[in-house]
């Protein structure tokens, strides 16, 4: 893998983003483990990244989120709109809780886990097409309370740092089950990315784009409580040259991100998660282009990796690595001090890599 915007300015910036990232004990990519959903031909899975995915749990439908619970346990998410989610034995791949929902709700292919226990999702009612914050039982799912999340189509959601507020990607996109991915409102969409009350339901904080086709779908924790975006733009016909990628702080609401022109072509519009070691960079993966785009974490663009693919990504930042998964079945991991690839590491898989891939650190 390649990467451009001129040897990432001759190597100057990365060296002092890098050294701004003192992490007190470093750890290699041995100290990470990872967790991604796949599909194989007609079949799909989820589980951990080992030589031959032995450990996998089967799934009737395609995957997309991970939660890790602890060092045995995570919640695996079916893609939107969804209609189960499993709580499974990671290391065996056995089903521990099987949770259907009702004929009155989908799910939204993502969950957090809270520090008390607690699965919270993104989730729609059906009757109105209204967008929830669900919170429930860590290890049943079952639903304990519901707010609403203050828009259409929530997708990703993060704990803020006080563990109180949950941002959720509202990304306006209206899908029911009875329609599959049908996307049923590109004329009145309105993506919001929203802050909620866990406990009250409060919203405490909104934020809305111009343009209402760019879709807020996938979030990374930034410095200093900011959050970095991946849009996707829902244009009905021909390519978008519009930027893939937002940042959101409380006082100034979303910013959209400058991009290379170049890059900016490249990406048609798409961005397909997100990704950030929480201090010095933010990525995001933009299949289409063949590519990774990386901005400081404050929003300055710095430079693309070329990666065939490209969907999943994991911050490891006491390795000074990011891993990426690609559509091709390979996974690729950049040092994140020069950028570049970690060759000797590449793995390929026979699958189709999802768009999220999980980082958990062993111990």
């Amino acid at each position: 893998m390649s990467v451009t915007r001129r040897h990432f300015l001759k190597t100057g910036l990365a060296l002092s983003v890098s050294s701004a990232a003192p992490w007190a004990f470093a750890s290699s990519v041995e100290d990470y483990m990872l967790f991604g959903a796949w599909q194989r031909q007609r079949s799909y899975g989820a589980g951990m990244l080992d030589a031959s995915l032995q450990h996998a749990t089967d799934l009737v439908t395609r995957g997309h989120h991970i939660e890790i619970i602890n060092d045995n346990e995570a919640w695996l998410f079916a893609r939107r709109p969804s209609s189960y989610m499993l709580r499974v034995n990671w290391r065996t791949g056995q089903v521990l809780t099987r949770y259907i929902y009702d004929s009155t709700r989908t799910g939204f292919g993502h969950g957090i886990m809270s520090a008390d226990g607690l699965l919270l999702t993104t989730d729609q009612r059906l009757d109105d097409d209204a967008g929830l914050l669900t919170i429930r039982d860590g290890r049943t799912g079952e639903v304990r309370q519901e707010f609403l999340s203050g828009g259409i189509g929530p997708h990703e959601l993060l704990m803020m740092p006080d563990g109180i507020h949950v941002a959720i990607a509202n990304g306006g996109v209206l899908t029911r089950p009875d329609s599959g991915r049908t996307k049923l409102n590109l004329a009145h969409m309105q993506p919001k990315l929203t802050v909620v009350n866990r406990y009250t339901g409060e919203i405490t904080q909104q934020a809305q784009l111009d343009d209402a086709r760019l879709s807020i779908r996938h979030l990374a924790h930034l410095p200093n409580c900011a959050i970095g975006i991946a849009l996707q733009y829902e244009q009905v016909s021909g390519n978008a040259a519009v930027p893939v990628a937002a940042i959101w702080q409380a006082d100034t609401g979303i910013k959209l991100l400058a991009m290379q022109v170049e890059s900016l072509n490249r990406a048609q519009g798409y961005a397909a998660s997100a990704a950030s070691d929480g201090l010095s960079y933010f990525a995001v993966s933009c299949p289409k282009a063949n590519a990774v785009m990386i901005w400081t974490a404050q929003g300055q663009w710095l430079l693309t990796l070329n990666v065939p693919l490209a969907y999943g990504l994991a911050a490891m930042p006491q390795a000074n690595c990011l891993a990426v998964s690609s559509e091709n079945g390979r996974v690729y991991y950049f040092d994140t001090q020069t950028w570049h690839e970690k060759t000797t590491q590449r793995q390929t898989f026979d699958v189709q890599w999802d768009n999220h891939l999980i980082a958990h650190r062993r111990g």
